[in-house]
């Protein structure tokens, strides 16, 4: 475990790095306020007892004041997702993912259309006592974007650092449903000063697993970019989950 870590930060800060602006946003000094809804749909299957496979989609649509939508939102990115995942023990995850990100235009966000691709490793370990389990995870992102202004891809790559908790409160008699409540703090680093923090993302949700296969989640996200500057960009979402666990099997 401890040489995973060694290689995580070795390959984080072997990679040069460009400045490279996320979602492929303008620069605005002076900060911003988004209101945004997250929405992530997950596919995760069993492969044997040490690999899994799993497939993510994820809409974020945002406050826009140049909304047609007559919701005052609308669609800000879409997000496809692979990843592999090996367990060398049950209480560990070693994984890979591929990301295609497509980024929409948003006057309010400052935002242009623009693409990414983006590649990760990412380690993650579970603890459990009583009521509770602890989760650290780190994630390792390699980041290649291209808005529509620009002629070629900008390179960036940052590292993701989260601890996260999970409260059980209530489990009925055979372990099928549970209902429990979820919080994280996850700290994204980057390279140049003042942008090392680059981004820091704070959680609060409740969830409820249907059964073995299904489980619902709903949070409010608090994401505040560049929190060291003297104009951080701040974000409020309301986020929904909805993971499928081994839904084959079951379809079977």
């Amino acid at each position: 475990m401890q040489r995973f870590f060694l290689f995580l930060f070795l390959t984080y800060f072997s990679f040069p790095s460009y400045n490279c602006n996320a979602q492929t946003a303008a620069s605005n000094p002076f900060g911003y306020t988004s209101y945004q809804v997250w929405t992530n749909l997950s596919l995760l299957q069993d492969i044997s007892k040490k690999w899994a496979t799993q497939f993510d989609i994820q809409l974020f649509s945002a406050q826009n004041f140049a909304s047609t939508t007559g919701l005052g939102i609308e669609p800000a990115s879409l997000t496809w997702r692979a990843w592999g995942h090996y367990f060398p023990n049950p209480d560990s995850r070693i994984s890979a993912s591929i990301d295609a990100w497509e980024y929409y235009p948003n006057d309010e966000m400052h935002q242009t259309k623009g693409i990414e691709y983006r590649p990760a490793f990412q380690f993650q370990q579970t603890w459990k006592w009583n009521n509770f389990t602890f989760i650290g995870r780190a994630r390792d992102e390699f980041r290649w974007i291209k808005n529509q202004t620009a002629s070629s891809y900008a390179y960036s790559n940052r590292l993701r650092l989260m601890p996260k908790v999970i409260m059980s409160l209530y489990t009925n008699s055979n372990k099928q449903k549970s209902i429990y409540l979820v919080c994280y703090d996850e700290l994204f680093l980057g390279k140049r000063a003042p942008k090392i923090v680059s981004q820091n993302r704070i959680s609060f949700g409740l969830g409820y697993a249907l059964n073995r296969y299904t489980t619902i989640e709903t949070s409010y996200i608090h994401r505040t970019i560049n929190p060291l500057l003297e104009y951080p960009q701040n974000t409020h979402a309301l986020v929904i989950n909805l993971r499928f666990n081994n839904l084959w099997h079951h379809l079977k």
